[in-house]
């Protein structure tokens, strides 16, 4: 279904906000970055929120999932007939009926923009107010073609991103530029105190490290496999390290020579990511050192802290912002992480104190409620 319609009631009184995302249930970036809050934003009835999905919650799961390089591309060939469809749909529906705000998630296209369907676009982009979100640098990703890139960078009047450096990418654009680190708001509904203590009474005997990531980021945890696997062999007669995985796909290098440290593959879910880092200790994001790292804006560092966990991370971008030495440690060389691990898993007092500052931290910079006031502030 092309458009979700999240109230009925089509009084004049209500503000008519138009949504374009990939898809709104599996699309972790669509979710955090905008479709979480809706609920909340719409508290008083104030608005009539329609999502228009690219694709369905089955195809974007399908693409996802496909581990297959071939049939990937043709199941990417057959979906882009399907999202030209459905975006065709979506924009002669908001060109007819004039939503009062469009907010795009991303990107309208993913990837090329067809010639044919460039003056439809231009026509609603420029004859609506426009709101554009991003979250990662999807043009050097190749997210997003060149010719969408520019159409939405000179026609939107607020650019939302999750930092400085990605909204250095819009400089030249005349519109409101937002700095807004994605959150997680599901643990505001967790007990952080009864969850600390749950772990602290486990932490002498097993020490759970949580990575969650897509398959495009697999190969960033399985580089440090080894400085992980060499710091459960040194912790061996203390405790158990065990390392979470959560992803969308599974991959044999998870556990090919690493005899000495158990790794557990939980396959990616919103519900899924939540439960393994509510029953972990510590949270990992191992980041290469490239520019498209550099626009990456820490969202699963934000996740792990929203639950109070201690956080490893690589010195690279955002990671150094979010980051304080009384929440965590910055690992500057990848052979740094033997050495971190070890003292993190083996100092509780260490642990306690990072825990309680990263939970103080989220709650202070990165807070749901913080998030929420800013797209108050912007759907108004």
């Amino acid at each position: 279904m092309v458009g979700v319609l999240m109230e009925k009631n089509m009084a004049t009184a209500k503000k008519r906000v138009s949504i374009y995302v990939r898809n709104n249930e599996d699309g972790p970036s669509c979710y955090y970055r905008i479709c979480q809050y809706l609920d909340d934003l719409n508290a008083e009835g104030d608005y009539e929120f329609i999502i228009h999905n690219a694709v369905t919650k089955k195809d974007f799961r399908r693409n996802l999932d496909q581990k297959n390089t071939i049939i990937k591309k043709v199941v990417q060939v057959i979906l882009f007939v399907k999202i030209v469809f459905n975006r065709l749909y979506a924009i002669n529906m908001d060109l007819a009926q004039k939503p009062d705000l469009i907010v795009v998630q991303r990107e309208v296209f993913p990837r090329y923009l067809p010639m044919i369907l460039r003056s439809r676009l231009k026509k609603l982009l420029s004859n609506n107010t426009v709101v554009w979100d991003f979250d990662d640098d999807i043009l050097l990703g190749k997210e997003i073609s060149k010719a969408e890139w520019q159409l939405l960078l000179h026609n939107s009047n607020t650019i939302v991103a999750t930092s400085k450096y990605l909204l250095n990418m819009v400089s030249e654009s005349g519109s409101e530029k937002i700095e807004l680190p994605t959150t997680d708001g599901h643990f505001r509904q967790s007990d952080f105190v009864q969850s600390y203590y749950r772990r602290k009474d486990e932490y002498d005997s097993t020490v759970r490290l949580v990575w969650v990531g897509t398959a495009a980021n697999l190969p960033n945890i399985i580089s440090v496999l080894p400085q992980i696997e060499q710091a459960s062999i040194s912790l061996c007669e203390m405790k158990h390290i065990e390392l979470v995985v959560v992803c969308n796909i599974d991959d044999e290098l998870l556990y090919k020579s690493y005899n000495n440290l158990s790794v557990r593959f939980i396959k990616w879910s919103r519900e899924g990511a939540e439960s393994a880092i509510s029953n972990s200790h510590i949270g990992l994001m191992p980041l290469p050192n490239t520019a498209f790292s550099k626009g990456k804006g820490g969202f699963k560092l934000i996740q792990y802290m929203a639950a109070g966990l201690p956080v490893i991370a690589s010195a690279v971008g955002m990671n150094c912002e979010i980051i304080t030495p009384q929440m965590g440690v910055l690992v500057n060389d990848e052979g740094d992480w033997r050495k971190v691990l070890e003292e993190v898993c083996s100092d509780v007092c260490l642990w306690e104190r990072y825990s309680i500052e990263s939970k103080k931290r989220y709650d202070s910079c990165y807070s749901y409620e913080r998030a929420l006031s800013i797209w108050k502030g912007i759907v108004d």
